[in-house]
């Protein structure tokens, strides 16, 4: 069965949340976000100092979501657009692009690293679900 309108539109929805909750240090409801077995995989950054990482599991993706937190000093903004979806009612390929700024206030806005988006989600019994993301740095 091919993804339903709806099911667009709640994927679209938690496209959203992936970025407000690690920004706003929602950490826990960040990770709830992926299966138990959930993944986050960062890819190596051409920018120094951003090395490549993989999390998984509900546990390290909060400790992870915390440390970006603390690390932006609550500065940073994850923006995503052009979100592509293809899949079935229970798996979905999903990817799209992203931006990372450090809002330092007017005038000082900078933008810290830019890229793709590869995301694995799948239907549990209740949700939509990250099984992987994949975040492929290109700046």
């Amino acid at each position: 069965m091919s993804l339903s309108s709806d099911d667009h539109v709640a994927l679209l929805d938690l496209y959203s949340w992936s970025v407000r909750l690690i920004d706003d240090g929602d950490n826990q409801r960040w990770a709830a976000l992926f299966t138990a077995d959930g993944v986050f995989e960062r890819e190596l950054s051409p920018v120094p100092g951003i090395e490549a990482v993989r999390i998984e599991g509900h546990a390290a993706l909060g400790e992870f979501a915390k440390g970006v937190r603390e690390r932006g000093g609550g500065r940073h903004r994850h923006w995503i657009s052009g979100v592509l979806l293809e899949g079935s009612s229970t798996d979905v390929q999903g990817s799209c692009y992203f931006a990372v700024v450090d809002a330092a206030g007017p005038g000082r806005t900078v933008t810290l690293g830019t890229g793709v988006y590869r995301d694995r989600w799948v239907r549990d019994s209740s949700a939509w679900r990250l099984r992987h993301r994949l975040a492929v740095p290109d700046m």
